[in-house]
């Protein structure tokens, strides 16, 4: 579906402002957002004719500073031969623009990091090389860089099953990948007992260290880790919100609460009845509604959980640090209506996901996210 430019308009029914990224391409996928010095605003996606297909290239977008349209998207990487997915945008100290992002075949096993770097807020670029060339590399989520100047790159692997046959993404698992020369040689470090648990977006803790938390491949809750220096971290241990095996995105804001935008959705196959129920969305695929109980094997030979509906999409906030939190609006949701537990099994799958939060110099929340592949959508919102 194409997507015209138009401008930035007020919703009135939402009560914020929103717009639908321009884009010729049928699928556009995996936002992510940097706010730049000048007030300009970028935002890269992965875009093309579906997820995998070697014609899914890295494209960005630009909202100059004082406008209302998003610039036509540019294509910022084409191996003919590879889906490149999961951009990164990162801005050194030293003010070079980075772009980071995966390649793969039809396989994510097969998935390296690649980069390139602009020396002008993303006017002109430099040739693509590789960064990570193990098989299976993957990132998601921004670089953090500690008071010393080391840079903290999340990261994760995508393995194949223990045994033939056995679960799809399960043994995937979290790495810590750190530069202490500015990007020209990285090291890594496993987050212990991360099998499952992905895309990990690093905060500031309240009280000094740092906070982690993950997409969990069972579709029950975010996990939560925490870190002294940002690249040894504690085991992930599952949050108050849930998860519904898609990605999260959260964010330091400067009133010193953490906003995270997540599908606060959770599939009962690995929650007790009763657990999350009284507050968020909760889906069993139809073989699991009679029974509803938690998965019965254990944790190593547990299967990724999908097609949990990646709606609704919301903001939630914590004012004490991540030790608790509280819904502070909802994004985005399906029509009126529309019942969501049958989402995936009726040929209509309402897609409100993949969200990335930037705090701008206005008091203003900046978001964007998957909306139904069809285009990233943006909107923002005030500082809660």
């Amino acid at each position: 579906m194409m997507q015209e430019q138009s401008p930035i308009a007020y919703n009135p029914k939402k009560q914020y402002e929103e717009a639908c990224l321009p884009t010729p391409y049928g699928s556009n996928h995996a936002s992510n957002l940097l706010g730049l010095p000048n007030g300009d605003l970028l935002c890269a996606y992965f875009a093309g004719s579906r997820e995998g297909n070697p014609d899914i290239s890295i494209v960005m977008s630009r909202l100059p500073k004082g406008e209302r349209c998003w610039t036509q998207p540019v294509v910022l990487s084409g191996d003919p031969g590879r889906s490149e997915q999961n951009p990164v945008l990162f801005l050194d100290p030293s003010g070079k623009l980075w772009l980071f992002y995966t390649a793969q075949d039809r396989k994510q096993q097969s998935a390296e990091v690649r980069f390139r770097t602009s020396l002008d807020k993303g006017e002109t670029w430099s040739g693509i090389a590789t960064l990570f060339d193990k098989p299976g590399s993957f990132i998601r989520n921004r670089v953090v860089v500690r008071e010393d100047g080391t840079w903290i790159l999340p990261a994760y692997y995508s393995q194949k099953p223990k045994v033939e046959n056995g679960p799809s993404y399960g043994n995937d698992f979290s790495v810590i990948k750190y530069s202490k020369d500015n990007g020209r040689t990285w090291g890594e470090i496993e987050v212990p007992e991360s099998r499952g648990f992905v895309h990990m977006t690093i905060v500031r803790a309240k009280n000094g260290g740092y906070l982690a938390f993950f997409r969990s491949r069972w579709a029950d809750f975010i996990y939560q880790s925490r870190s002294d220096d940002g690249l040894h971290w504690q085991p992930p241990k599952p949050t108050g919100l849930p998860n519904n095996n898609s990605s999260i995105q959260a964010i330091n804001l400067s009133n010193g609460k953490i906003a995270l935008v997540c599908n606060p959705v959770y599939c009962s196959r690995y929650v007790p009845d009763g657990v999350l129920d009284a507050a968020f969305t909760r889906w069993t695929r139809p073989e699991d509604r009679d029974s509803n109980t938690v998965y019965p094997q254990g944790f190593e030979q547990r299967d990724a959980v999908w097609q949990t509906p990646r709606t609704p999409l919301a903001l939630f906030v914590s004012d004490d640090g991540g030790e608790s939190w509280r819904q502070s609006r909802e994004i985005e949701s399906t029509p009126e209506g529309y019942d969501v537990a049958t989402a995936p099994h009726e040929g209509v799958n309402y897609n409100y996901a993949y969200p990335s939060v930037w705090e701008g110099g206005d008091n203003m929340l900046h978001i964007s996210y998957t909306y139904s592949r069809d285009c990233i959508k943006y909107v923002t919102v005030a500082l809660p």
